[in-house]
C-alpha cells in the first residue's frame, strides 16, 4: 500500500470515530476534514510536531494520534479545514473581545 492509500485509510478511521461530519455544519467532505484538538494534554500528539509536512509524516501524525481519539472522542471535534481556520483565528481573542466583536456582528445585520 502506498504513502496516499495509507493517509486515506487512517483519516477514514478517525473520521468514522469522530462522526464524519464538520461539527459545525454537518458538511461531510471526504477532504479537507481535520480532527481539532479541544483539550491538550502534556506530551500530547500535535501535528507541527510532525515536520516536514508531507504525505508520510501525515500518515506518522494520524497514526499516533488514532488511539487518542479512539480512547477519548471527547477531546476531539472533527471540522472542516475553513471552521477549523475559523476557530483557531477566534481562540486568539480574549472573551472580552470577541464579545465585543459579535456584538458590532449583530448590529451589522440589523
Amino acid at each position: 500500500m502506498n504513502k496516499a492509500d495509507e493517509l486515506k485509510q487512517i483519516q477514514s478511521k478517525i473520521y468514522r470515530l469522530l462522526g464524519g461530519k464538520c461539527r459545525v455544519t454537518g458538511c461531510d467532505r471526504k477532504k479537507g476534514l481535520t480532527a481539532h484538538h479541544m483539550k491538550y494534554i502534556t506530551n500530547d500528539v500535535i501535528y507541527k510536531n510532525y515536520k516536514p509536512y508531507n504525505t508520510t509524516n501525515k500518515v506518522r501524525y494520524l497514526t499516533d494520534l488514532y488511539p487518542l481519539v479512539k480512547n477519548n472522542k471527547s477531546r476531539f471535534k472533527l471540522l472542516c479545514s475553513s471552521h477549523h481556520q475559523a476557530l483557531e483565528k477566534l481562540n486568539r481573542y480574549s472573551d472580552r473581545t470577541l464579545n465585543s466583536l459579535l456584538r458590532m456582528r449583530r448590529a451589522m445585520r440589523k
